[in-house]
């Protein structure tokens, strides 16, 4: 059976039906009043993910763990043994995990050690996590959960650096303008096939800022560029 039509006043526009699905996300570059229908002007606690589908950012849980008389300045999860935990670096230099099954707070090593600024990690396989600490007294460590092992100098291990990555079965450390890279599958050794390159390239004005890892590739950052390490290979024992 049609819908019945609504009598019109003379001079008023018809009404009509506005379905909003054909979700385009948001346009930042023009004016409110030149966006697309299908454009947001702003969008605060909500991801659009396809046609028709919005999803709405839940609001906080519950405090599932408390570093009593510390400030975190980076946290960061990681999985040792497919257990779920979160990192934490402190102010004070101290470092902290906590296991997101259990909620279970564990001091990796307390105060005075790490500095108070400047400490990352990347994920070794499942067993492990690598740590780095820019200036402070940390160096480069390994923490598998149990045992914090300070391998900086060790076996021409880095003792400092700003960011650290594992790619291409290796670990990588950032050191100002320096990459240092461990021999193929390894994270602690340095040597044979193990090594370091300095940027020269003026693309990089200062130091090296982070590094990432994704789609196949090693992303180092500087402060205006975005350079990228991809096909490690190891040649007559040398890595290319």
């Amino acid at each position: 059976m049609p819908k019945p039509r609504t009598p019109q006043i003379p001079g008023q526009i018809p009404q009509t039906d506005k379905v909003f699905r054909e979700f385009s996300g948001v346009n930042t570059q023009a004016a409110r009043q030149a966006i697309q229908p299908e454009q947001f002007f702003q969008l605060e606690n909500i991801m659009p993910i396809g046609f028709g589908n919005n999803k709405v950012v839940p609001v906080q849980g519950a405090t599932i763990a408390t570093l009593t008389g510390e400030t975190a300045y980076y946290m960061k999860s990681f999985n040792i043994s497919n257990v779920p935990y979160m990192f934490f670096a402190t102010a004070s230099g101290a470092l902290y995990q906590v296991n997101l099954n259990t909620n279970a707070k564990t001091t990796i090593i307390a105060a005075g050690t790490f500095s108070a600024s400047g400490v990352q990690i990347a994920q070794w396989k499942n067993e492990r996590i690598l740590i780095i600490d820019t200036t402070g007294g940390g160096g480069y460590r390994d923490w598998d959960g149990a045992t914090l092992t300070n391998n900086s100098g060790v076996a021409s291990s880095p003792t400092g650096g700003q960011t650290v990555a594992t790619y291409a079965g290796r670990a990588w450390v950032g050191n100002n303008r320096t990459i240092n890279y461990a021999k193929a599958a390894n994270y602690n050794d340095f040597t044979g096939s193990g090594g370091n390159t300095i940027i020269s390239d003026e693309t990089l004005t200062s130091n090296i800022q982070q590094m990432l890892v994704a789609n196949n590739f090693l992303y180092f950052y500087g402060e205006d560029s975005i350079n990228v390490i991809a096909d490690v290979q190891v040649v007559a024992g040398v890595t290319q």
